[in-house]
């Protein structure tokens, strides 16, 4: 694999879930999502500021990284794998 790139964004599945439970009440004010709006806007720039200071991404889970290794090593064996092999591979590497 060339580049190592996240293979899931929770980022943007954490911010995703926020404003579904935030959109699913029954009323939300114009003033509720702008203050959520500019939360949000503070939250990307301290994130921003931190990775121009050169602090490190935060750290992934152990668990996570073994299975990246896993994903990216069977992905690099490809052509030396059946299509089916190389699914079930990928299969036994994924969890829900």
């Amino acid at each position: 694999m060339e580049f190592a790139f996240p293979r899931t964004q929770n980022k943007l599945e954490a911010w995703h879930r926020r404003w579904k439970i935030l959109i699913a009440r029954s009323y939300v004010s114009i003033f509720t999502i702008i203050k959520q709006i500019q939360k949000e806007q503070n939250e990307v720039e301290m994130e921003i500021e931190m990775a121009m200071r050169g602090e490190p991404a935060t750290k992934k889970h152990k668990e996570d990284e073994n299975k990246e290794s896993r994903i990216q090593n069977v992905i690099a064996d490809r052509r030396n794998r059946s299509t089916m092999d190389f699914l079930r591979s990928m299969a036994h590497n994924l969890s829900f």
